[in-house]
């Protein structure tokens, strides 16, 4: 049986300084999200089903990338899923991957991620359950001291009806039947408005692809 607990949660006025841990910025996040913003912009009603989702997934996996090799991460693809990966100085690793959030990404309600994972990121889990022991006594995740280890996801979600972006930063740690269902720490980024400059507000609280096995999300048209 796998092991759960309480996720430690940082809401998103603390999340600059829990960002720091993984070498990221708010200016770093609001460029992530232009690029999303961009890509939104480009995609009409006229394209495939899934343009969005995937277009989503290749520019957020890329963009992720570019900031993080700046600080020595590494570029991973484990079993077909794109992450990317440091090594720490306590001998253990901390990997980070993207994928797609249900409506509950970036709230106070647990979320799920929106699309069926495969068999790495149920390794990153096993992954996390194995250091689970060693960190339930650290301190909260907004902590500066906090040693940050295992396997994340950063959760996007496309919401449509609020035209709204929605992120956080978390820990899964457990799985059902392909999806993510729960999570050991969550960080909370900002939600970010559509078809506004971009800025990193705190505002209240679909359609993204991650592994290549994911099933691809439907956009809707523009107009719609």
């Amino acid at each position: 049986m796998q092991k759960t607990q309480q996720p430690s949660f940082t809401t998103s006025d603390n999340a600059i300084d829990a960002l720091k841990a993984f070498d990221l910025t708010n200016d770093d996040i609001d460029d992530l999200v232009q690029v999303l913003q961009e890509v939104d912009a480009q995609v009409r009603g006229s394209h495939p089903k899934g343009t969005r989702g995937t277009r989503y997934w290749h520019e957020a996996v890329s963009t992720l990338r570019e900031k993080l090799l700046a600080h020595g991460w590494l570029p991973v693809d484990h079993k077909n899923q794109p992450r990317v990966m440091k090594q720490l100085t306590n001998g253990q690793s901390l990997s980070l991957t993207v994928s797609s959030g249900d409506k509950n990404t970036g709230t106070n309600n647990t979320p799920k991620t929106k699309n069926l994972k495969g068999s790495s990121t149920k390794s990153g889990i096993d992954y996390n359950q194995l250091t689970l022991d060693l960190e339930h006594n650290l301190p909260t995740i907004g902590a500066k001291d906090k040693d940050i280890t295992g396997f994340w996801i950063l959760l996007v979600h496309h919401d449509e009806s609020n035209e709204e972006i929605r992120l956080e930063l978390s820990k899964p740690n457990n799985y059902i039947k392909g999806q993510v269902t729960s999570w050991q720490d969550r960080i909370i980024l900002p939600c970010y408005k559509l078809n506004q400059d971009i800025e990193f507000s705190i505002g209240e609280y679909d359609n993204f692809v991650n592994d290549a096995i994911d099933i691809p999300v439907n956009p809707k048209a523009k107009n719609e």
